[in-house]
């Protein structure tokens, strides 16, 4: 091999050994499988420049061949993280490469510097400008050549050098994967792998580090100063991949690219505590400890939650607040039924729940809510009611509570008639607001009537709020689409007047069929919204029973006369729609029009409807009057200008009219499909019933 091609690089050697100072030992500064490395300024074109030489010892198996790869080799690469060969010596016996100065000299100086955190170590802190150097690069071969090599004579740093290389000759991609494994224990460990004794090698950790990770004893090894510092995780994801580099098994070693996603994980792991230390606080208390390799994985595992000491599940919300749900079994303390049990099931987060009936009692005292945070106190439980219409059958209801609960303390009783259904089929049923300050503790105490069936609780939830705004009009009901044309067939309608329509524009005939007017023989009231969508009222004579209503007139109805009802718990409704007004193939929904006595228990409310013999929606609750509010305490919410964001997301809350009646819409996209179709609705309250006046059904095309 000529030096003619590089003659640019080529230095003499006596401004070497002036450099160095005839390779004066005060100058070395490492040294490696094949020879010793020494630091020395020297004249290049670019300047005077600090270097370090390394003098290759051919007794080591560094021959003239392998001398002129390395510098072919680097000489045509750069890159800011590789280090640089910029002069070589070739006089006589001395084989002599020149590269850059690392300023802060080897890694192995800093490996026992307490200074160098473990967030330094992991990303080999990028103002320190890391440079890799000593590739053994005569050990190369062409790209596109085999990449297993068999060597006669082996050489090589002791410790670093792949098992099977030393042992058999073979050299492969993988051995740089097992070099770069002792980098990485070196680097957690705090020293280098190589003991040494007078200068004379005594020892290599490496097999002992290995045997460490495989024992679970870390411990053992890790560098005194870092125990302090490393995250849990952090350290376990790191260690891992360092131990998959040093497997016998080349096969089973990681690739390079594997490698760089491990350490960045684990660097991501170190660094979620700093802004979410109470993630990672939380995610200790799990048995065992959760696992995960960057924050999404920790939000998504504590997002679904862990069973805490067998009675309190613990999460976190989308927005990583804590959520706390304490097991019936723990919390309900006394009760007044004739029947409660704990009944093991597999539906349960805590593999059981508490069967009770009437009266009971919860005392609650969360242990990990947050400060300074407004949370809701939820029951979450599963209702569970004879079907009226098939006594073999329960009907879980969906989003009703039919209980009255207060604080031990309180004087009033509250009632809430939202709840929410999880994707686990348990609902979630807001009772009170607070804001956590210390310690809380929470007796609250529920009342029901022997109407109620069985109450499966599975246990007291406290979850963050989340406030919605108040999108529900309780002083008017107003429809807010702009007017379009007239219905094409309009001439139909107006010939299903009971008397004879007059008008002479547009605009009157418009305001006419807005108003509305009699159909067939004044039994019902058709009109039309500002959509020129038709809506047909049908009166409560023609649709609820005698034996169950008493009918009086009623100067503010629309047909002068309206229901009263005697009923205690149900009523069912049931009439013909008439397919001239809707047609054939018509989606409409359907709303009561109804007034509330003045006295109404808060379990009348509540109403759960079964639809029958029409296409539809199968059993679906309505309210009769507005939730209202959820009781807050110790709070700065201002509870008049927001609702629970579950009660601004439900369509089928209770309006007042214009008219001074009350409008509830209970089902929708239910399809007209032949002439003469019949309607049949069920409804079923928890409650007396006594009082409630019904004007009408009001059918409104969708």
């Amino acid at each position: 091999m000529s030096s003619d091609e590089f003659q640019d690089l080529k230095v003499h050697l006596e401004d070497i050994v002036s450099a160095t100072n005839n390779f004066d030992p005060q100058r070395l500064i490492g040294r490696g499988g094949f020879g010793s490395v020494y630091k020395g300024e020297i004249s290049l074109p670019q300047g005077r420049t600090m270097m370090a030489f390394k003098r290759l010892e051919t007794k080591y198996g560094q021959g003239n061949d392998e001398f002129w790869k390395e510098i072919i080799m680097l000489s045509k690469y750069r890159h800011e993280n590789l280090v640089s060969l910029l002069c070589f010596c070739d006089e006589g016996d001395e084989r002599i490469l020149g590269y850059e100065l690392a300023s802060r000299g080897s890694l192995d100086r800093y490996l026992g510097d307490a200074s160098l955190t473990w967030n330094q170590r992991v990303k080999i802190y990028e103002e320190w400008n890391a440079k890799v150097s000593d590739f053994g690069l005569s050990k190369f071969g062409p790209a596109n050549q085999a990449e297993t090599y068999l060597f006669s004579t082996v050489v090589g740093t002791p410790g670093y050098c792949d098992p099977l290389y030393w042992e058999m000759g073979f050299l492969t991609k993988e051995s740089d994967i097992y070099s770069f494994g002792v980098v990485l224990f070196e680097v957690l460990c705090g020293r280098i792998c190589c003991e040494y004794s007078n200068g004379q090698l005594n020892g290599i950790l490496v097999h002992t580090w290995k045997n460490r990770y495989d024992e679970n004893k870390l411990d053992d090894i890790v560098c005194s100063n870092l125990k302090e510092q490393i995250e849990l995780n952090s350290l376990l994801t790191f260690s891992a991949i360092a131990s998959r580099c040093l497997e016998k098994n080349r096969k089973e070693r990681p690739t390079m690219m594997e490698i760089i996603e491990e350490l960045e994980s684990a660097l991501e792991l170190q660094i979620i505590p700093q802004n979410n230390k109470h993630l990672v606080e939380l995610a200790k208390l799990a048995e065992p400890p959760l696992s995960y390799k960057s924050l999404e994985e920790l939000m998504f595992l504590l997002y679904e939650g862990f069973c805490y000491k067998d009675t309190t599940w613990l999460s976190v919300t989308e927005n990583g607040r804590v959520c706390e749900m304490i097991s019936a079994n723990k919390c309900i303390f006394e009760h007044k039924t004739r029947d409660v049990r704990t009944i093991e099931t597999e539906d349960s987060r805590f593999g059981c729940y508490r069967w009770v009936y009437l009266d009971f009692k919860i005392k609650a005292s969360p242990e990990f809510l947050e400060p300074n945070v407004t949370y809701s106190i939820n029951l979450i439980y599963k209702y569970l009611h004879y079907d009226p219409y098939n006594y073999k059958r329960e009907v879980n209801y969906r989003t009703c509570l039919p209980f009255k609960y207060k604080l031990d303390e309180a004087a009033k009783y509250s009632g809430t008639y939202i709840s929410k259904c999880g994707v686990d089929g348990w609902h979630s049923a807001q009772l009170y607001q607070f804001t956590c300050h210390e310690k809380e503790h929470f007796t609250i105490e529920y009342s029901g009537t022997e109407h109620i069936g069985r109450l499966r609780i599975e246990g007291i939830e406290f979850r963050p709020v989340e406030y919605g705004t108040e999108e529900v009009n309780m002083l008017n009901l107003q429809d807010i689409d702009l007017e379009q044309e007239l219905p094409t067939d309009y001439l139909d309608l107006i010939k299903l007047s009971k008397n004879t329509i007059l008008w002479t524009t547009e605009k009157e005939l418009y305001n006419i069929l807005r108003q509305g007017f009699f159909i067939e023989n004044g039994q019902k009231w058709f009109s039309i919204d500002k959509r020129m969508k038709n809506r047909l009222m049908i009166p409560a004579k023609a649709f609820l029973k005698e034996r169950e209503w008493i009918f009086k007139d009623f100067p503010t109805s629309r047909f002068e006369v309206a229901a009263e009802c005697k009923s205690d718990w149900d009523f069912t409704v049931e009439c013909k729609i008439n397919s001239q007004v809707f047609g054939i193939s018509t989606t409409w929904s359907c709303h009561l029009i109804y007034k509330l006595p003045e006295y109404h228990p808060l379990l009348t409310n509540i109403a759960s409807i079964s639809v029958g013999r029409i296409h539809g929606e199968d059993r679906l609750p309505i309210y009769l009057h507005h939730p209202g509010h959820i009781p807050i305490f110790g709070t700065n919410v201002d509870e008049k200008s927001y609702l629970p964001s579950d009660i601004c997301e439900i369509h089928r809350l209770p309006k007042l009219r214009k008219d001074g009646w009350m409008e509830c819409m209970f089902t929708k996209s239910l399809l007209v499909y032949e002439a003469g179709n019949n309607l049949h609705l069920g409804f079923e309250f928890w409650g007396e019933l006594n009082g409630l006046i019904v004007q009408g059904l009001e059918l409104r095309t969708m």
